[in-house]
């Protein structure tokens, strides 16, 4: 075996988990752990918001460069029926010292349906 290959995709698991827990923490919630032997896929976080009345079910991805559809696709597989999928991208660079860039993305009728106000059309 190559153990210069497990060492690696070790550094990456505990990098992503590392990332999973600081944008939890941004947002007050836990990580979601594996639910062990169900098999089940879910998101790596799930943000219940009072204030928008709905549940995001977010998927962290940490990545130096990103295929957004690819991203995007297992961010929506993982979501729980009746949540909003939201891809949580975190942005690497080849550079030591260089700021991570963290992104949200979400389908734009997400988005309009959680900045709606149903009296007035947008809430700005």
């Amino acid at each position: 075996m190559d153990t210069e290959n497990q060492a690696r995709g070790r550094r990456n698991k505990q990098r992503s988990k590392t990332y999973e827990r600081s944008l939890a923490s941004d947002l007050g919630v836990a990580r979601l752990d594996v639910e062990a032997g169900t098999g089940a896929r879910q998101s790596d976080i799930r943000y219940p918001s009072e204030k928008l009345e709905v549940t995001l079910d977010i998927e962290v991805k940490s990545r130096v460069r990103a295929n957004l559809a690819q991203l995007w696709e297992d961010t929506v597989l993982k979501c729980a029926a009746g949540n909003v999928p939201v891809l949580a991208l975190v942005l690497r660079s080849n550079t030591r010292g260089t700021p991570l860039k963290k992104y949200a993305i979400m389908e734009w009728t997400d988005f309009v349906d959680l900045i709606k106000d149903d009296k007035d059309g947008i809430a700005y």
